[in-house]
């Protein structure tokens, strides 16, 4: 068979192209807060000229008696004055009203995207990965890619604000104009001469906090183990490694910034002392009039705020590019297993399971599977026996199709369930797992998880059914009672039994267990047994099993080990056949099977 090549992600990986594809999107937004945004550098060039032309009008009426009041000599600069005032102040009030609506919907299409997309990595990129530092990845490019257009923004509009600056001070003299010029190009040029460290050791402090972030989530998510083995100290100085490294690529981060300072305030101190010198030079040659000082100098101070801040901005955007990066991870990775380009719905008849030749690797090693064969009927309920690690588990995620085969076909009435899609496949079968994992959110919700159009007595009738009504009820809040992370607040049968619920609730026609009532106590699993029997009527149903004397009913039992079929039939067929399935039947302690290392079959 031909298998998808790994899919690519649709959003833009590089961090460019990846801000330009949100910025388009959302371009009916952040045009007019450009154009808003741009008031700024105008009021910027525009307010000291305005203020010269203040003084010297009021010179120029003491020294010339014409007649005039000081109201109509002064008009004039005074609207002038007046009006940069108040097109800043609309200019930048309806940036910000405009960035009220736009930023957070901005933010919530990168979450919305970057989640759709990593929510579709195979079972095997989420076993890699530290799930806390996932979810920080996602955080951070949700936040950062905002803060960084935000940035740039401004940084533009300070870029033309002093461009504008150098031209209004060369209108007054040119060497104003020219000293400017030659230190804001300077200031500019050692941030980006400093610009590939900063970047480099942002990236490398981002990494950093991100696994100590994740390492975090991994110790408060397991401090059940923590408290069993008292090792509070000891997971305490595991996290501190990663606090300390931490630490080190902060201060290399700040420490890059830091020279780059040190650079611009020896350059700036020589600015301020250039352009008084030429003030005052100016002054006593005449050069210039009595309202120049004022714009010379409201000139000089302001460009001062404005190119720090332009270096401000530039180590920032840099250091939010090396966020931007890390993060971009996330959808560099290609999904191993996809959709094919022409998917359809599958669409289940009876529900006939076919394993044709299959042969199938985890990591390209060693084939587990190689060229199994192997069909359960229609309605058939099949238990699957063996040691760990002999194929039990793997059979059932690949009809899940958790991972891709590189051989065969596997087939669901008589369809290849690799050119149908996941979401139709997935959504023809219900599975009760071992462990079971709940969300924290209600009782109900957790239920209800199964069917999401199910009534509250729909609902109530499951867990009936999956007999945990009953301890449901003794809680404060009954079905309202928030479970914890995971189902933390219930115990391990608590948990089993709202899964057993959840599944009762799907009525999906494949039915997958695997060891579903392991975490229950003797009476609890006799009821549970009636319960899943009924469950499993009209179904087609594959029961993964360690305890084998749950498959006394089974229809068939097929014999794993080490990823090949040795037997099959009923358990009373095996058990007299006095093969594989009988050894396995006499080696069980409290009815379950020994692990393969105590195996004596094989050791």
């Amino acid at each position: 068979m031909t298998l998808p090549s790994s899919k690519s992600s649709p959003i833009p990986t590089q961090v460019w192209a990846f801000l330009r594809y949100f910025i388009k999107r959302h371009k009916r937004y952040y045009i007019p807060m450009m154009v808003a945004i741009l008031s700024y550098p105008i009021y910027a060039a525009l307010f000291p000229h305005m203020t010269k032309w203040l003084i010297n009008s009021v010179v120029d009426w003491k020294t010339n008696d014409d007649g005039l009041s000081i109201w109509q000599v002064v008009a004039y600069p005074f609207q002038g004055i007046v009006g940069s005032v108040l097109m800043v102040a609309i200019g930048v009030s309806t940036y910000y009203l405009i960035a009220m609506y736009a930023e957070p919907k901005f933010r919530n299409d990168v979450h919305k995207q970057v989640l759709g997309y990593v929510k579709d990595h195979s079972l095997a990129y989420f076993a890699d990965q530290l799930s806390g530092k996932m979810a920080t990845r996602i955080h951070e490019l949700r936040k950062s890619s905002q803060n960084f257009i935000t940035t740039f923004m401004w940084l533009i509009a300070r870029f033309f604000a002093f461009l504008l600056s150098v031209a209004s001070l060369a209108y007054v003299n040119g060497v104003f104009g020219l000293v400017m010029f030659i230190w804001g190009i300077f200031h500019i040029t050692t941030i980006f001469f400093f610009m590939d460290e900063i970047q480099k050791t942002s990236k490398a402090h981002s990494e950093k906090a991100m696994s100590l972030n994740g390492q975090v989530i991994d110790l408060i998510s397991n401090m059940i183990v923590v408290r069993l083995f008292a090792s509070e100290g000891r997971s305490l100085s595991e996290v501190e490694k990663y606090r300390q490294e931490e630490l080190i690529a902060s201060e290399q981060a700040s420490w890059a910034y830091q020279k780059s300072l040190l650079i611009c305030s020896t350059a700036w101190v020589t600015f301020i002392t250039v352009m008084i010198y030429i003030l005052v030079k100016s002054a006593a040659s005449e050069w210039i009039t009595m309202g120049d000082f004022p714009l010379v100098g409201m000139a000089c101070l302001s460009m001062s705020r404005v190119i720090w801040g332009m270096n401000a901005q530039l180590s920032q955007l840099v250091k939010l590019y090396g966020v931007l990066d890390d993060g971009l991870v996330l959808l560099r990775a290609p999904h191993s297993v996809q959709d094919s380009p022409n998917a359809i719905k599958l669409l289940l008849k009876k529900g006939q399971i076919t394993f044709d030749r299959v042969t199938f690797a985890y990591r390209q090693k060693k084939p587990l599977f190689k060229a199994l064969s192997q069909t359960i009927k229609a309605g058939e309920k099949v238990g699957l026996v063996g040691f760990s690690g002999s194929g039990k588990t793997t059979f059932v995620n690949l009809l899940l199709r958790f991972f891709d085969i590189q051989e065969g076909t596997i087939k669901i009435d008589g369809q290849n369930i690799h050119e149908v899609t996941q979401a139709s496949l997935r959504s023809q079968i219900a599975m009760i797992p071992q462990e079971c994992t709940l969300f924290h959110r209600t009782i109900f919700e957790n239920i209800q998880y199964g069917d999401p159009t199910a009534t509250r007595e729909e609902v109530e009738n499951a867990a009936k059914m999956a007999y945990c009504d009953e301890f449901i009820n003794a809680l404060d809040d009954g079905y309202d009672t928030m479970v914890g992370e995971k189902g933390s607040k219930i115990s391990g049968g608590q948990r089993q039994r709202i899964a057993i619920a959840r599944a009762i609730l799907k009525k999906a026609p494949i039915l997958l267990l695997d060891e579903a009532t392991s975490a229950l106590d003797t009476i609890t699993e006799q009821y549970i047994q009636t319960s899943l029997e009924q469950l499993m009527e009209n179904r087609t149903t594959i029961v993964v099993a360690h305890r084998l004397s749950t498959l006394a009913k089974m229809d068939r039992i097929i014999v794993f080990d080490k990823g090949i079929i040795v037997e099959e039939g009923t358990h009373k067929e095996l058990v007299n056949k006095k093969g594989h399935f009988a050894r396995l039947w006499k080696l069980q302690v409290g009815g379950f099977l020994p692990d393969e290392k105590d195996n004596p079959i094989t050791h």
